[in-house]
């Protein structure tokens, strides 16, 4: 809450909106300490989810901009405004950069999470983001189209944007900051949700995939997104095409065979040693 009182953006153009998903701690309660500072507090029972929560919200909100945000992230004071300067008539939708601080206990989350950055710069220069990013992205609010409860909405809103016929772009300098999971273990296990839930939403918005339609979109979301999910056949047919052959020698397979084997326990290494 202190975090979010302390952006640098116009009072009289910012609304602070705190929703409590049948929240059983004391969210509630410290949320309504500040209702004086204007803070607003939406609590509908029910545990509905995130995404349910997004468009109530969105539906009574009266503002040109919204935006979303999760409870652990903490904003630079001028995100909001570097956030809302990305916006053109043709764009719907502005993403943030999330950073993980360096003493976070996850340090290959945090080398992940730069090669995305790096990935959505190039899309945002090129085209439109294929993500967003659930600490910290904004829509218009007219732009803004309701989702079902169940899908991942910084992903699927992005994608029902493009859908709609506005750009979705990044702004690398609106800065949130966030720490990586407490172990290996969680961090894995949400990883394994988001990606489920992930596909589910491509399945969702399969029209995006039609290159007929969406020539340059199409490209990026497949190789974005669905590409890196048949990364474990690619690598087995890679692993096939390791046994000898005939026209080069056997010693030569044999030799990149051990590479990729090589590379595979290399790739496990830090769960065995967790283990």
């Amino acid at each position: 809450m202190e975090n979010s009182l302390q952006l640098d953006y116009p009072d009289k153009l910012l609304d602070i909106i705190v929703f409590s998903d049948a929240s059983s701690d004391r969210t509630d309660e410290i949320v309504r300490s500040y209702l004086d500072a204007s803070v607003r507090l939406m609590r509908i029972g029910g545990r509905v989810g995130k995404t349910e929560r997004q468009n109530q919200v969105v539906s009574i909100v009266d503002t040109d901009f919204i935006v979303f945000s999760d409870a652990n992230s903490m904003y630079e004071p001028d995100a909001i405004q570097k956030l809302i300067a990305q916006f053109s008539d043709d764009v719907g939708c502005v993403v943030g950069e999330l950073r993980y601080r360096d003493d976070s206990d996850i340090e290959g989350e945090s080398f992940y999470w730069k090669f995305e950055q790096f990935i959505k710069k190039l899309e945002s220069r090129f085209n439109s983001l294929v993500t967003g990013n659930g600490s910290i992205y904004t829509t218009r609010t007219n732009s803004y189209v309701p989702l079902p409860r169940d899908v991942i909405s910084n992903f699927a809103e992005p994608l029902a944007i493009v859908q709609s016929g506005k750009l979705v772009k990044y702004a690398p300098d609106a800065v949130t900051w966030e720490n990586t999971g407490d172990s290996v273990d969680s961090e894995l296990s949400r990883r394994i949700r988001i990606v489920i839930r992930s596909r589910n939403t491509v399945a969702e918005h399969r029209g995006l995939l039609n290159p007929i339609h969406y020539p340059t979109f199409s490209f990026q979301l497949f190789s974005h997104k669905v590409l890196r999910w048949l990364s474990p056949f690619t690598h087995w047919c890679t692993h096939l095409k390791c046994f000898p052959g005939r026209s080069l020698p056997a010693t030569y397979w044999v030799v990149l065979l051990a590479i990729q084997c090589g590379c595979y326990f290399l790739s496990n290494w830090d769960g065995l040693l967790t283990e």
